[in-house]
């Protein structure tokens, strides 16, 4: 009798456990959403298995789907910090369906969900204005007098409210695009870990040509011009500073900071050598 049950919980815990075979244990974790697992598993087949090849362009796909899942998730957050929670919850949303599996996602959109609320809760209350369209958008406000005040025909009078200063959406590109600059900017990250300043400039540059309105690639373009503005000046080389600061205000005219250095630096370059 005991060898019997043994027998039946052997047998089950062989159908439960994880496949030997990587290949098809990368498959699995791949469709439940554990890329992190799929990729490992793609990774770990064996040059001798006539599979490798394929598992090889398998765990290509998976990292690609990985980036751009990390890189949606850090549009998002970027969104968030703006105050856009609308536009970073659908870009957290998107992140989500790429890499369902991705650590934090739930508790990024859970949180942003409430704030988004919140915001909406509140906007509602203030001055009890009721918004006519989108409140995002440009809207009339419409107040309503009680019909005891002025009788049985209620005075409407309609009030032209200002409207939200709000970003200018983000270009809608093909999912080709979005994968060239994902791998774009991860290729960038890449060569400033090593220490490649000057081939991440030319790799950002080159982006910005083919993607000029994407903000993620200004955005970070000009933080690195800023860092090599930095360096340069560092070294003594004003003249190649001051031009690549003016490169980061033509990306980002409001940046104070920049524009302080830049006048600081301009000056001490006019300045008569002692």
């Amino acid at each position: 009798m005991r060898k019997g049950a043994s027998a039946l919980l052997l047998a089950f815990a062989a159908c439960v456990a994880a496949p030997s075979d990587p290949f098809v244990r990368a498959g699995a974790a791949a469709r439940s959403g554990d890329l992190l697992a799929a990729l490992a598993a793609y990774e770990s087949v064996p040059a001798t298995d006539p599979r490798h090849e394929e598992a090889r362009a398998n765990a290509l796909e998976v990292e690609v789907r990985m980036q751009r899942s990390h890189q949606s998730l850090l549009d998002g957050i970027v969104l968030r910090g703006n105050g856009e929670d609308r536009s970073a919850l659908t870009s957290m949303e998107r992140a989500r369906d790429a890499w369902p599996g991705l650590p934090s996602i739930d508790r990024w959109i859970a949180a942003t969900r409430v704030r988004l609320g919140q915001r909406t809760a509140a906007a509602a209350r203030t001055a009890g204005l009721r918004p006519a369209v989108d409140c995002e958008g440009p809207f009339v406000v419409v107040e309503e007098e009680e019909a005891g005040e002025r009788g049985a025909d209620a005075a409407v009078s309609q009030v032209s409210a200002p409207r939200p200063r709000i970003a200018a959406p983000r270009p809608v590109v093909s999912v080709g695009d979005e994968d060239a600059i994902s791998l774009g900017l991860v290729q960038v990250e890449t060569r400033l870990a090593r220490g490649e300043l000057e081939l991440a400039v030319l790799d950002l540059l080159e982006l910005a040509r083919r993607h000029p309105v994407d903000f993620r690639v200004q955005d970070r373009l000009a933080r690195v011009l800023h860092q090599r503005a930095l360096l340069r000046y560092g070294q003594g080389a004003l003249a190649a500073a001051i031009a690549d600061w003016e490169r980061v205000i033509a990306i980002q005219p409001d940046n104070r900071v920049v524009h302080a250095l830049l006048d600081a630096v301009r000056a001490e370059a006019a300045a008569p050598a002692r």
